[in-house]
């Protein structure tokens, strides 16, 4: 119950006692402070002494109530009797008091004690002001009703608006909060942005370095030593060869063992022209004879023991070592034809830069047998047209023998070392020197 209910309620209680005057304190202060109190209003007007402040009083409640149709009828029939009519709220049954300002006179005679009757007009005003203030009494029911339910209203919305500001509150502190963050990641991303354009320039300086330098390196590389390559200088020759691994593989050799070739490879030639020089007599499969020259005789491998031990000890197996030697001889790609055999010693096809098939399976045999190994290691005469079954030898190979397996050199490719792959039948150079005539054998 609310306070200005508790207080009405006090002032009826006081009316009811006949506390009149403190009871119409009570419900001037309600109206006062609560204009719109209907049930306020109707137990004032009613507390009033005089129908003058009565009317004056209904004035007032009209003018917060217009259209009040019972305040309305009520106030016209004060005004009708001559303001005579005194206001009571609905459901007193009290008499309702006549003014002080009555006049008294003396009593009739015996036919005075029946009672007076009132005018019509009196009863009618009457019953319609207990009408009127009984509705505005029930009205002021239903208006606190309304009120408590406002109240509760009230009590919801003041409930709702304190969730809402605490949600604001943290949608605030979030903001601020991400306010915060979208500050320092300007701060970083101004930071970020100079670091970016300082290290485009120092980019951009550094391409047009490097297209300096690329365009230095294409000079260069047009004018660059690049390997295979021998170098003279100082009486020394210095042979540099790729490895199998891209590495170098370097060696100097005194250049008197260069002469000693060239002075011994002008001889032999110039006997081979006379046609007088190593001619040995061989046969066939069909014991028919043939001549051929023998070029063993210029399998020299001293002048490769600066070189070849080394790279024997840091193979793995027999055919990585082979592999590696074959490798070398590979890059020297000039491959030069004769229409007379004219072999060289080894060396001389090196400062040549390349040969034909006898120059350059010389230079593999010679490099082969400069190992610390005991290898058989020898030249084939083979029929490249029918090499499993010749009929004239027109090609020479390597043949090594390690104790364990045996193998067939391409010399003159650079592309696959073993490539035959079913064998080989051919004249042994080694076998030349025999008595017999030599028959091709079959190698594996």
């Amino acid at each position: 119950m609310s306070l200005s209910e508790q207080r009405m309620e006090h002032g009826i209680a006081l009316w009811k006692k006949d506390q009149r005057a403190e009871a119409r304190k009570i419900f001037d202060s309600i109206v006062k402070s609560d204009m719109r109190n209907e049930a306020a209003w109707v137990w004032y007007i009613y507390s009033l002494e005089t129908n003058t402040e009565k009317i004056e009083a209904l004035k007032i409640f009209l003018s917060l109530f217009p259209g009040h149709m019972i305040g309305i009828k009520a106030l016209e029939n004060l005004r009708k009797e001559g303001g005579q009519i005194a206001v009571m709220p609905a459901g007193n049954k009290q008499t309702p008091e006549r003014s002080s300002k009555t006049s008294h006179t003396k009593p009739r005679p015996a036919q005075s004690s029946k009672p007076a009757k009132w005018p019509i007009s009196y009863a009618i005003a009457w019953l319609l002001t207990i009408v009127s203030l009984g509705l505005i009494a029930g009205g002021a029911v239903i208006s606190v009703s309304q009120y408590n339910v406002l109240q509760s209203e009230i009590q919801a919305l003041k409930s709702s608006s304190r969730i809402a500001e605490q949600n604001y509150s943290r949608l605030n502190n979030d903001f601020q909060s991400l306010k915060s963050t979208n500050t320092y990641l300007i701060y970083e991303y101004n930071n970020l942005d100079g670091k970016h354009k300082s290290l485009h320039t120092e980019y951009s300086q550094l391409a047009e370095k490097f297209d300096a330098l690329a365009g230095d390196y294409d000079n260069l590389n047009d004018i660059a030593l690049k390997p295979p390559y021998i170098v003279v200088h100082d009486r020394k020759v210095d042979a540099t060869f790729y490895d199998t691994d891209g590495q170098l593989i370097s060696w100097v050799m005194p250049f008197s063992d260069f002469e000693y070739d060239f002075e011994n490879g002008a001889k032999t030639r110039s006997l081979v022209i006379d046609g007088n020089w190593q001619a040995r007599e061989i046969s066939r499969m069909d014991d028919s004879l043939l001549w051929v020259r023998d070029f063993s005789v210029f399998i020299t491998p001293d002048a490769f023991q600066s070189v070849i031990p080394e790279l024997y000890g840091k193979s793995s197996t027999p055919h990585e070592f082979i592999y590696r030697v074959w490798h070398m001889i590979g890059q020297l790609t000039h491959y030069a034809s004769e229409e007379l055999e004219t072999p060289r010693y080894p060396l001389e096809t090196m400062l040549a830069g390349g040969g034909d098939c006898e120059d350059l399976s010389i230079l593999l045999a010679s490099m082969i047998k400069a190992a610390p190994v005991d290898w058989v290691v020898d030249l084939v005469y083979v029929d490249l047209d029918n090499i499993q079954d010749p009929k004239e030898p027109n090609h020479i190979v390597v043949y090594i023998n390690t104790g364990e397996e045996s193998f067939i050199v391409e010399a003159t490719s650079d592309q696959k070392m073993l490539p035959y792959d079913e064998g080989v039948t051919g004249w042994l150079a080694g076998k030349l020197q025999s008595t017999e005539n030599p028959r091709p054998v079959y190698l594996h």
